[in-house]
């Protein structure tokens, strides 16, 4: 597994593609951080294209971040 290439690419966009579920599902009552960066992108009313983008590229980064050793 590619611990690095996880924490460094993987965790912030998987950070920005669960900032508006946790907004929006009201599970998180404090302000995170970059919030207001995403959320003037999203709006109350706005697209969830940012999310698809960000959620698709985290995904691909930890799917391609496991390899199989040759022993």
């Amino acid at each position: 597994m590619n611990w690095l290439k996880i924490v460094i690419l993987g965790l912030p966009f998987l950070y920005f593609a669960i900032i508006p579920i946790l907004y929006f599902s009201e599970a998180v009552k404090i302000d995170l951080p970059l919030s207001k960066l995403v959320f003037g992108y999203f709006g109350v009313n706005g697209s969830t294209t940012l999310n698809t983008i960000t959620g698709v590229i985290a995904g691909y980064i930890i799917v391609t971040s496991f390899y199989k050793r040759a022993d």
